[in-house]
């Protein structure tokens, strides 16, 4: 699979000896983030973030601005064609990613709220 042929939004990281991670869906990043890695523990983390005008609705290939994982707003339980697995809609803004929640009848969370969920597929439900 080559990552940057996935829809938006992805993600990827940087572990404490410099290796580089991406991943083709924040989804994916999560369950990485969860296991052990002989690199050690992630240093960075980013994600691309959603534009608030986009339609979310509707995948995208094209690229996106990245944002510190942390700083970046989330939208989990809906669903969206094309995403492998369960989705993660990431924004730059809370107001975004509420408005981008209500809309798709989904769920908004921080960063911190996603890593506590024990999956994303569970968020879905």
């Amino acid at each position: 699979m080559v990552v940057r042929e996935q829809p938006a939004p992805r993600a990827q990281l940087v572990h404490r000896d410099g290796t580089r991670a991406h991943f083709c869906s924040i989804g994916d990043l999560l369950q990485y983030l969860a296991a052990p890695s002989p690199h050690g523990n992630a240093q960075r983390v980013f994600v691309e973030v959603l534009s608030p005008t986009e339609d979310p609705e509707k995948p995208n290939l094209s690229p996106h601005a990245w944002q510190a994982a942390e700083a970046a707003f989330y939208v989990v339980g809906v669903k969206r064609p094309g995403v492998m697995g369960s989705p993660v809609l990431s924004y730059e803004s809370e107001a975004a990613a509420r408005d981008a929640a209500k809309h798709l009848k989904g769920r908004f969370r921080n960063f911190e709220q996603l890593r506590q969920s024990p999956s994303v597929e569970n968020q879905s439900r």
